[in-house]
């Protein structure tokens, strides 16, 4: 029952990282184009 906890605990950090990667390299990205 721990690991279901931990799939979800990954799977925010996940999404909270692709958000901050994202936000990160969008300006950077529009600077190139």
């Amino acid at each position: 029952m721990e690991l279901r906890k931990d799939i979800g605990r990954i799977s925010f950090l996940a999404f909270f990282l692709l958000i901050y990667i994202s936000l990160f390299f969008l300006p950077q990205l529009s600077r190139l184009i």
